[in-house]
């Protein structure tokens, strides 16, 4: 199937349609926020888009156009370094350190 530019321009009507160019500005928002994220971590990110279609049951031959946008950013894990006990557990202070009384 071929794309004709004149579809390619109905669809960007379209999406700057949807909440007045907010569907839009969001996702713009999650684009930006999931290319900090991959500078950041080295990790990939995702930007979604999702467009649902409904038959508006309130008017015969129109449809109702939904759209929302979410964003799959790589988080970086919290972390902490410890000792291991020996009873095998994490543990702040070396297991065999000398602790002095003052």
């Amino acid at each position: 199937m071929t794309i004709v530019n004149s579809d390619i321009d109905v669809l960007v009507d379209a999406l700057r349609s949807l909440g007045a160019g907010a569907l839009l500005g969001a996702a713009a928002e999650n684009l930006k926020e999931a290319i900090r994220a991959v500078q950041i971590t080295g990790k990939t990110a995702g930007v979604t888009i999702k467009i649902s279609v409904k038959s508006d049951p309130n008017s015969e031959g129109e449809v109702l156009v939904f759209g929302t946008t979410s964003a799959s950013l790589p988080k970086e894990p919290v972390k902490a370094r410890f000792y291991v006990s020996n009873e095998l557990l994490p543990v702040r202070n070396a297991p065999n350190q000398l602790v002095m009384k003052m």
